[in-house]
């Protein structure tokens, strides 16, 4: 019979004073209502736990201690804290556990939550008292069940609470309590996580010597492997049992994604929703079912499907020209179809585009989750240059760490990433190294907690206008023709753009960039200026969104002069001549350089759709309008002024 049982039964007295209460249950109850309730007891564990001997042993070790019986569990949430100290009490009071001591253990539990809700001065006192009261409970007990080794132990979660439990920012629990620890007449063991212990109880040293700590690691995946079986046997012997397979997943997939918590905790509760499952549809768990619950419950992707052929043509047939860009991004898509380790958080693909501004680095990130994630908002910027002092590195973590832990699946687009400081380029060199970030965020009660956020689910991708000389300086770079939709490359392709990759790191290393930096992206894919026909074809296009736009919205057509070839000695391209006009007269005098995607479309939006506006307004009622450039324009006389002429809109009905 357990000590609880033996002790409520009992009804020998242990006070003869008039008035107090005869029975230890009683004397127990009536302090109790003192504290709130507060102390309740700690039952043993049906059954053994596995895996913690070597702690248990450390506990009684400690407990046994003749003046400060005082140990201290540190663990992650869900490791099993709770379990030890239930384990401990049964193999201890069952005769399991060998002692020459032959004492059996009291288990009771102090509820933190409970015990603050009283008054300041009733808690103050309370805290003060309580293991003496508890001690002279221990004698009481002895001699109601007429066992002199009966010992109680007070167990205290969340330990670290004691010391803020009079308010946010005060220490008045963490002083009273380590006074009474001095010379505990009882054993007390808390227990807390190593973040908590490190933020409230290690900063005051006194505190922290009245513990002895054991460090409660998590369990190896063979000894998880068991107890998630058992449990399953016990808690839903009428669902099929997963398989040992994915069991196994369940264990590593923990394991990987999800560090806010421990086991076995993480995988019993995936467990739960498995048990759900079967009981709801009377199916087994399959892998899928498996990736469902942890995409629907976590978001969590496990298995990353891609066709990479089908992805890469949709960044083919979205991006213009750039086929260096092309050849090299074939290559990285399939690649992530082949992780070289699947336990490793690093993530899927890390990436730099290197080249000009407005040439498509950008265009490629929002092109792969087209392709990846299609229907799915997944991309996420981040502008360097808003990083640019050391004092912005914590916050540049934070910001990664926080979209990362809420959108594991993301695509994270580091713009202009050379524009950072040396501070957050070196927190970016840790975190593709780990492939976890680290960063600290407050709580509702104003502590700060340390976070770690895994990167295994994301895609990397840095962008730089460094880089963008190789080009101009090698001409055959520039002239050279690579086909990105050949199945097989030619073995002069594949040296030439070695070649230009070597090349290209060379120019990034004397720009400012870090070798082992450089060595962290699986990728560096370079872009060149885009060529004259490039340059067209993007305006066109983007006129014909515009067309498209008007059309739609409003009802309005709007007409411009056929596509032509335009002479070698003025702008060598084909297309309208509002498309050459804002390519290489209006987007060229915003960046004689580059001129470049951005450019195109700022001009378009600013010139020809304010120009169409205009005229839909001068000429109400008409739903049919020409756009094209006036003659005296600088496309039609190259010695013209860039600001004569220009775009001209006119009613045709």
């Amino acid at each position: 019979m357990q000590l609880w049982e033996q002790l409520k039964q009992s009804k020998k007295p242990v006070a003869k004073v008039k008035g107090q209460p005869k029975s230890f249950i009683e004397m127990f109850n009536a302090y109790n209502s003192t504290l709130n309730n507060s102390i309740v007891e700690l039952k043993e564990r049906p059954k053994h736990i596995q895996g913690r001997e070597n702690e248990i042993d450390l506990v009684y070790a400690i407990l046994e201690r003749p003046e400060t019986p005082v140990a201290l569990l540190l663990g992650h949430a869900g490791v099993g804290k709770t379990a030890l100290v239930e384990e401990l009490g049964k193999q201890i009071n069952s005769g399991d556990y060998q002692t020459k001591l032959n004492h059996e253990y009291l288990l009771l539990s102090l509820r933190l939550g409970a015990l603050s809700a009283l008054s300041r001065s009733q808690l103050q006192s309370s805290l003060a008292n309580i293991l003496d009261r508890l001690y002279d409970m221990e004698k009481f007990a002895q001699r109601a069940i007429n066992n002199k080794n009966l010992r109680i132990v007070l167990f205290i979660d969340e330990v670290h609470m004691l010391v803020t439990i009079f308010g946010p920012g005060t220490k008045i629990g963490g002083d009273v309590f380590k006074d009474v620890l001095a010379r505990s007449p009882i054993r007390v063991i808390g227990a807390t996580t190593r973040r908590e212990y490190d933020s409230t109880i290690v900063v005051d040293k006194p505190l922290s010597e009245r513990f002895k700590q054991v460090e409660m690691t998590e369990l190896n995946s063979d000894v998880v492997e068991t107890i998630l079986f058992e449990w399953w046997t016990k808690i839903a012997p009428d669902c099929p049992i997963p398989s040992v397979e994915i069991m196994r997943r369940v264990i590593k997939a923990n394991a990987m994604y999800r560090s806010d918590s421990a086991e076995p905790r993480k995988s019993l509760d995936t467990l739960e929703d498995f048990v759900s499952y079967c009981r709801r549809t009377g199916k087994p768990v399959t892998n899928e079912v498996v990736d469902k619950i942890f995409k629907d419950r976590f978001e969590i992707n496990l298995s990353f499907k891609v066709d990479p052929d089908e992805a890469y043509q949709i960044i083919n047939n979205g991006l213009e020209g750039q086929n260096f860009a092309k050849y090299t991004m074939k290559r990285a898509l399939r690649s992530l179809v082949m992780t070289d380790d699947p336990l490793s958080n690093r993530p899927l693909l890390t990436m730099l585009f290197s080249g000009p501004t407005g040439v498509g680095k950008t265009e490629t990130a929002k092109l792969l989750e087209k392709a990846l994630y299609p229907g799915e908002k997944v991309l996420f910027n981040i502008n360097m240059p808003d990083y640019k002092t050391v004092e912005h590195e914590p916050e540049f973590r934070r910001r990664l760490g926080e979209r990362v832990r809420h959108e594991p699946d993301s695509i994270i687009l580091f713009d202009e990433f050379e524009k950072s400081c040396e501070a957050v380029q070196d927190a970016m060199l840790a975190i593709l190294d780990e492939g976890i970030v680290t960063f600290e965020t407050e709580n509702r009660e104003g502590k700060i907690e340390t976070n770690h956020v895994s990167l295994r689910n994301t895609i990397i991708i840095a962008t730089t206008n460094a880089g963008t000389k190789v080009f101009k300086t090698n001409s055959r770079y520039s002239d050279l023709k690579v086909n990105p939709d050949a199945e097989t490359p030619s073995n002069l392709e594949k040296s030439e753009i070695q070649n230009l990759l070597t090349d290209l790191k060379e120019e990034l290393l004397s720009q400012g960039f870090k070798p082992e930096m450089l060595n962290r992206f699986n990728r560096i894919i370079p872009y060149k200026g885009l060529d004259n026909n490039i340059f067209a074809k993007i305006a066109d296009s983007q006129l014909d969104e515009l067309k498209n736009q008007f059309k739609n919205l409003y009802g309005i057509t709007i007409l411009t002069n056929h596509k032509k070839e335009w002479p070698k000695d003025t702008y060598e391209c084909y297309g309208t001549d509002v498309a050459v006009h804002i390519s290489f007269v209006k987007a060229k005098a915003d960046d004689p350089d580059s001129g470049g995607a951005r450019s195109i479309k700022h001009n378009i939006q600013s010139e020809v759709r304010d120009s169409i506006i205009d005229a839909v307004f001068d000429n109400k009622g008409s739903k049919t309008f020409k756009v094209e450039v006036a003659k005296e324009s600088k496309i039609y006389n190259p010695g013209a002024s860039p600001i004569v002429g220009g775009v001209i809109v006119n009613a045709v009905d």
